[in-house]
């Protein structure tokens, strides 16, 4: 009897020990925001991250706050948010990139990861949300897509024919005398630049148009 009391206290300690353990992972993710929620999306538990991002204390939100507070009202409007939240109860996980909303109603950009959560039945009882502020990540790629943009346009600039040599390869159009054509059944044409004919010297030495 002892034997099995001391086995089962010991067994004890050691759920308790996990359950300090991965408290302690969680608790030290500062570089991704954890928050746990019921199935209407109250906040159940708010890790140092979530602090972090949206400038929440957990005693802020812990018991308290819906996570809807943290998207803005256009994705709340839209039903963007509501989709995500079903997305995740129907399949189990949900995965979108968000502006988000902190507590002094700044905006970031995030990755927001959902994952529903159930218990010993398979019953669903709630989420469990990551997000992680992407919004220097967005910021470069824009610069870098910007940079890549002006190179385009310079090269294609660059490209275009200088006034030399668009005089060296004029644009050719033919200018054929009708009255010609009924006297000799064949058009006489000649080759026009611009507004200024080609000197005889100069047409002589170009293919026909």
């Amino acid at each position: 009897m002892a034997n099995a009391i001391g086995a089962r206290t010991a067994s004890d300690m050691t759920v308790a020990g996990q359950l300090a353990f991965f408290k302690n992972i969680l608790e030290s993710s500062i570089d991704y925001s954890i928050v746990a929620t019921d199935l209407e999306g109250r906040i159940l538990y708010w890790n140092e991250g979530a602090r972090r991002s949206y400038d929440y204390s957990a005693e802020d939100l812990v018991g308290k706050g819906n996570v809807r507070i943290l998207h803005t009202p256009e994705d709340l409007g839209t039903g963007a948010v509501s989709s995500f939240m079903e997305k995740a109860l129907q399949t189990g996980k949900a995965e979108a990139v968000f502006q988000r909303v902190r507590s002094n109603g700044c905006r970031f950009t995030a990755t927001v990861a959902l994952a529903l959560q159930r218990d010993a039945a398979g019953s669903p009882i709630g989420f469990v949300l990551i997000s992680r502020d992407i919004t220097e990540q967005t910021q470069l790629a824009a610069q870098e897509l910007r940079r890549h943009n002006e190179e385009l346009a310079d090269t294609a600039g660059s490209s275009k024919p200088t006034g030399s040599r668009a005089n060296f390869y004029p644009t050719c159009r033919m200018s054929c005398s009708r009255r010609s054509t009924r006297s000799s059944g064949s058009p006489n044409c000649s080759m026009m630049a611009g507004r200024e004919r080609f000197p005889a010297s100069r047409r002589a030495s170009q293919a026909t148009c």
